[in-house]
């Protein structure tokens, strides 16, 4: 079976699909901030672009799911995206762009989870050893967000092209990854499936985890440029996140199958705690910030590892695409939303407050969790 898996490919497309992650992410709020958008009206095109993680990846899930055709949805997506990237780049600053900038985030954040479905199957007896392939996407999000800040913090109009480059290179890269086969599919939709009090907390959890990142994912760059920081320094912060997190996603494979999900969810809830007090405590305390960084390979890599693991373990087969669009849509999507507009609220009364309610949102996630969160261990139709 080992033979069987196509390594390299999954691991370039992770690569090149969080290098376009690494750029957005630190980088797009400032290239908003650039025309002049405040705090308010750049939290809500922050939220606006969250709100396509809700809809997208359960649009996606439904065809694919109905379908069969994983990798044709994720193929389609990719073009799509880089479709609308062009456009992005050829158009004046206008509101239709910030149109055509949502469609893009849009389709790219449709793809992701059905991939994901493709990863885990194609690695069969091997899907503990994802953290294996998705370390190489931490690693590309890291080199984008240190060379953009280094190379490119002047030509901050380049971004829509460098986007666009890397949705076709993800379109060209899924004409070589195999579809799966032996997926259990039916000609209706995969929407109607056994719900159960443990999907309902960790949902809840996960949507309350991703929530408290709001301040982090919309302000965290301008946060540090109002703390004297330059860009370098900013693009080294992103980047060393990413790579505690990468660190994280090569070691835990090889110690997950002994970690019980309902531990590791655990610490990743304490640790996300902490690291929204020290980022508010911190201001222009370099050492301090950068430890908090550090904290990334909790509150995201292991957090992600565990939920991929919790979903996958209560999803049969058929309804493998929207487990992973409901992992997607309840965190990045809903709590994406509601947490760039409580951010951007708070952002007004105090940037270091808006992190303390960060850590007060993580703390009703790990509480929630801790006195009713369940193990993994049942699959549902």
């Amino acid at each position: 079976m080992r033979e069987t898996v196509p390594w390299h490919l999954l691991g370039l497309f992770y690569a090149f699909y969080f290098a376009l992650v690494g750029l957005m992410m630190p980088y797009w709020p400032l290239y908003l901030a650039q025309w002049g958008l405040d705090a308010v009206h750049l939290s809500w095109m922050v939220m606006a672009a969250a709100m396509t993680r809700i809809v997208a990846p359960n649009l996606l899930a439904w065809w694919a799911d109905r379908h069969g055709r994983y990798l044709y949805s994720v193929r389609s997506a990719a073009l799509a995206a880089g479709v609308a990237a062009g456009v992005w780049s050829l158009l004046p600053r206008s509101p239709l762009l910030l149109l055509v900038m949502l469609v893009f985030c849009f389709f790219q954040n449709a793809m992701l989870a059905q991939f994901e479905v493709v990863a885990l199957h194609l690695l069969g007896r091997q899907h503990h050893r994802y953290g294996h392939v998705r370390l190489y996407g931490s690693l590309a999000f890291m080199l984008a967000s240190l060379l953009w800040g280094a190379c490119m913090a002047k030509r901050m109009a380049c971004l829509p092209w460098a986007l666009c480059a890397l949705c076709l290179a993800l379109y060209l890269l899924c004409l070589k990854v195999p579809e799966v086969q032996g997926v259990v599919t039916s000609r209706r939709p995969a929407l109607r499936w056994s719900w159960n009090p443990a999907l309902v907390v960790f949902f809840t959890v996960n949507f309350l985890h991703q929530s408290a990142h709001g301040a982090y994912y919309t302000f965290y760059s301008l946060y540090l440029q109002d703390c004297g920081h330059g860009l370098p320094f900013i693009g080294f912060a992103w980047a060393l996140a990413v790579a505690a997190e990468t660190l994280l996603f090569a070691l835990l494979p090889r110690h997950i199958a002994a970690i019980s999900d309902r531990r590791l969810l655990n610490w990743c809830l304490a640790l996300s705690l902490g690291r929204w007090l020290l980022i508010a405590v911190a201001q222009s305390w370099a050492p301090l910030l950068l430890l908090a960084q550090l904290l990334h390979a909790a509150s995201f890599a292991g957090f992600h590892l565990a939920g991929i693991r919790y979903v996958h373990q209560h999803f049969a087969s058929g309804s493998q695409g929207l487990g992973q669009a409901l992992f997607s849509a309840t965190g990045f999507g809903l709590g994406g939303v509601l947490g760039a507009a409580w951010a951007g609220w708070m952002w007004g009364h105090g940037e270091s407050l808006t992190f303390v309610v960060a850590a007060l949102i993580s703390a009703a996630a790990w509480g929630l969790w801790w006195c009713c969160g369940v193990e993994g261990q049942t699959t549902t139709a």
